[in-house]
């Protein structure tokens, strides 16, 4: 199930030629199920390690997916680093069901929280930006929360984690869908205009694309790349 900020076409409302449930962020249904596949986290040891990826120069990102958040716990959805190392990012929901955009750098740590609280067992589209030190979270292509941020380089070689921190600690009980990485500010029309499209991989700025959707196997493949990664306990879905 999706949860959407204001009504939109269904007839657009479409991942790889399927839809998953449409809801307003009040709970009211506005769409009709056709089904596809999601990848599983339970929230005790899966994950999966994608590699680690440069962002240029100038270090602006984007980073979205699609989320439907089983608990608030303060599980880590995707990281790329631990409490020892400097510029390192992650984005988590905490006990009040709040998403939390976090940065550090040698000597701060910074932490960009939503105004939003999520609806658990829902899926939510998400994206957090990061350019210069102002960062943003975009719940449903709207911008939901702007803060200060840290700025330094994450071209430092450490790979990034789905489903838990790097070491595996903070594991999340989550499914997800279409992770996306860019080495660009995306604005929020950006958003808007591709959160329900499949990418073909070769768009300006994408660094990475795991659609998960394979929906069999252990392994789940960058569209920009073609590369593989392993799933580690984490299991396919079907909604």
């Amino acid at each position: 199930m999706i949860l959407l900020n204001s009504i939109q076409s269904i007839d657009s409302y479409c991942l790889d030629a399927y839809c998953l449930d449409a809801y307003k962020l009040d709970g009211s249904k506005l769409g009709m199920s056709i089904g596809g596949w999601v990848l599983e986290f339970d929230g005790t040891d899966d994950y999966v390690n994608i590699g680690s990826y440069l962002f240029g120069s100038n270090n602006t990102f984007t980073i979205e997916l699609w989320l439907e958040p089983k608990v608030a716990d303060d599980g880590i959805v995707f990281s790329n680093g631990l409490s020892t190392d400097k510029n390192r990012i992650f984005l988590r929901i905490d006990t009040d069901e709040k998403l939390v955009f976090y940065t550090n750098d040698s000597s701060t740590n910074y932490s960009v929280i939503s105004d939003s609280t999520v609806v658990l067992n829902k899926f939510i589209h998400l994206a957090i930006v990061r350019s210069g030190t102002t960062g943003k979270i975009y719940i449903n292509g709207v911008m939901d929360k702007s803060g200060t941020v840290a700025e330094g380089s994450v071209d430092d070689g450490r790979d990034w984690y789905i489903g838990t921190r790097s070491d595996g600690t903070y594991p999340y009980a989550c499914s997800i869908k279409d992770f996306r990485i860019w080495n660009i500010e995306r604005s929020e029309q950006d958003i808007k205009n591709d959160m329900f499209k499949k990418l073909k991989g070769d768009e300006s700025g994408l660094v990475c694309n795991f659609p998960m959707d394979e929906g069999s196997g252990n392994i789940v493949t960058d569209l920009v790349s073609g590369n593989q990664k392993l799933i580690n306990g984490a299991t396919w879905k079907y909604v």
